[in-house]
Order: C-alpha cells, then sequence, then structure tokens
C-alpha cells in the first residue's frame, strides 16, 4: 500500500550534479539548499517542523557533510554524482510503503551534537 501525501525534503549540500529545475516539478518536493552546516541545521529543523504531521522521506545530498547530516538525522545519503537524480527517484519509490516509511520526526530529532 503506497502513502499518501507524502513530501519529500531534499536538503544539498556540496552538489554540482543535481538538476535543481527537474526536481522542484516533482510534486511534493521541499528542497533546501544550504551552504554549510549551520544553514543545513536551521533548513532541515524548519522542513521538519513545516510537515510534522505528513508523512515525509528525508535526503540528504552531497559530500562528506552531506553524509554525516544523514547519519545523525536517519535520512537517506546520496552521492553527487549524474546519477542522482534517478538515485533520489528510486529511494523515494522504495520507501514509499507504509510498512518502510524512513523517518518519523516527532520521535526523532535532528539536532547536531
Amino acid at each position: 500500500m503506497k502513502m499518501e501525501n507524502t513530501h519529500h525534503i531534499v536538503v544539498c549540500l556540496e552538489w554540482s550534479n543535481l538538476n535543481l529545475e527537474k526536481l522542484k516539478e516533482h510534486p511534493g518536493v521541499e528542497l533546501c539548499l544550504a551552504d554549510g552546516a549551520e544553514e543545513a541545521d536551521k533548513q532541515t529543523d524548519n522542513a521538519l517542523m513545516n510537515n510534522f504531521h505528513n508523512p515525509i522521506t528525508l535526503a540528504f545530498i552531497g559530500g562528506v557533510l552531506a553524509k554525516d547530516f544523514a547519519k545523525q538525522c536517519g535520512g537517506k545519503w546520496i552521492e553527487d554524482t549524474p546519477a542522482t537524480y534517478d538515485e533520489l527517484l528510486r529511494y523515494w519509490e522504495s520507501e514509499m510503503d507504509v510498512q518502510n516509511l524512513p523517518f518519523d520526526h516527532r520521535r526523532q530529532s535532528c539536532y547536531r551534537k
């Protein structure tokens, strides 16, 4: 059974290969473009609060900093490569089942230590 009204939070750090215009056309996407850890913290927290009552997926696009955020926040890290967009779509499709929703922001905080 597919989850209805799922929102997709995508936090981009250190990216260059992702086509942002193409990504914005996808329904339910909240795109956060962050320049550094402090900005990523703020944007991620704001996105989570904006979608508090919605089922979500959470992905971090980029290099080492994005990988660290994904690990800390329980999201999915996707390395910035030419295949980033396709990998993001595969992630969304694989995680859309009600049983496998990857992130419950009502029980988990994304504050970095």
